[in-house]
């Protein structure tokens, strides 16, 4: 059941967090202008951003101690998305939590995130609101989320649909590297139907074996959260463009209703923090 996986998923998140808070010396964090450039541009070739280590261990073993005590408190809930008739489907096996907004760590991410979306959207020529949408999500082994977009023109526009930019933080294990064999990994289809791209990969076995093995752990009456429409059914143009795996400290950066994406099914408990820049209301 739910609360079977979270229990597992704190065990997890708190036993792999170490108690120091020093910085290493080789963290080089992308310089703020550097980011907004390279992103900007990124968007606007219809393509992910990449910024490695802009969280630094440190900061991400905050977090992690951070969300195990949400999660020991029973904040998570199951994730959920609906149908067009707003039945629930099953497009992906999650838990997510909203952010703590009082913890020191947590304020610290949202001030240079809320920083980033301010000057990426001058930057894009879109009008940013000030502050950001977010959640914490956690995929236990088995977890996954299928192709989707993260906003709809027309659909959702007082929610959803005032998405404009996504960003994930990774906050994986920094101490365990993440393999390929892991799955997890974040999947891009390239938006032009000419790009030279990779056939698709089926699930590490490790990872399909965590899914089927994962389908008696959940209860689909659990509370729900409100979503967007998203017609997964749609032509996709272009095949699969890369791969990201959730490399602790990685932030990256995409448009919300352009580029199509999903994340494959993982084999290890894979932690992130996700959310959006929106457009002005």
């Amino acid at each position: 059941m739910l609360k079977s996986v979270m229990n597992t998923a704190v065990l997890v998140i708190s036993s792999a967090v170490t108690p120091t808070l020093a910085i290493s010396a080789s963290f080089a964090p992308p310089s703020h202008a550097r980011l907004v450039a390279d992103a900007a541009a990124a968007i606007r070739d219809g393509q992910l951003h990449r910024a490695p280590g802009f969280a630094s261990p440190s900061l991400v073993a905050e977090l992690r101690r951070e969300v195990a005590r949400l999660a020991e408190s029973e904040a998570f809930r199951l994730g959920t998305s609906h149908r067009g008739n707003g039945d629930v489907d099953d497009m992906r096996r999650a838990l997510t939590c909203t952010p703590d907004l009082a913890s020191d760590s947590f304020s610290s991410v949202l001030a240079r995130l809320s920083h980033l979306g301010n000057d990426l959207g001058d930057a894009l020529g879109r009008r940013h609101a000030s502050g950001i949408e977010s959640a914490y999500v956690a995929y236990p082994p088995g977890g996954y989320y299928r192709r989707h977009r993260d906003s709809v023109v027309g659909v959702d526009v007082r929610g959803s649909g005032r998405r404009s930019t996504s960003f994930i933080l990774y906050l994986t294990d920094p101490d365990l590297p993440w393999s390929r064999a892991d799955g997890g990994a974040l999947r891009i289809f390239s938006s032009t139907a000419t790009a030279q791209a990779p056939a698709p990969a089926p699930a590490p076995p490790a990872a399909a074996a965590a899914a089927r093995a994962s389908e008696d752990e959940w209860d689909e009456d659990e509370e729900e959260k409100d979503e967007k429409d998203e017609d997964v059914s749609a032509a996709v143009p272009g095949g699969v463009a890369e791969d990201v795996l959730p490399e602790s400290g990685l932030l990256v950066i995409f448009d919300s209703k352009s580029l199509w994406h999903e994340v494959l099914p993982t084999s290890r408990h894979r932690l992130c923090l996700v959310g959006w820049f929106l457009h002005e209301a």
